[in-house]
């Protein structure tokens, strides 16, 4: 089996007092983020998010914006966290034949 280097996302929670979680928006190919884009709920999580499990190891050039949200339902503006960031999670072939002499 490959050794995958895992891609992890982190950025600074928001300093509001009324934030319940934070949510990721994405797109892929270059396309712009905002609030039509794909989302995931991140909870309260901030830090060590797993790209690859969050996107089942979807690859190519990303863009990733993140927004606050409260109880209401209420989301900041995105706050973009990466633009056009390229998510490799393939691994190259290993080598082949070989001796030792």
């Amino acid at each position: 089996m490959a050794k995958i280097k895992p891609k992890m996302l982190r950025f600074n929670p928001s300093d509001s007092v009324d934030v319940t979680g934070y949510k990721m928006y994405y797109e892929f190919g270059g396309i712009e983020v905002n609030y039509d884009s794909p989302p995931y709920d991140l909870g309260v999580q901030t830090d060590n998010i797993s790209l690859q499990l969050i996107l089942g190891g979807q690859e190519g050039n990303i863009n990733i914006g993140i927004v606050a949200y409260d109880a209401a339902g209420n989301e900041s503006d995105i706050h973009m966290v990466v633009t056009d960031y390229p998510l490799d999670f393939s691994a190259p072939n290993a080598p082949s034949g070989g001796e030792v002499y």
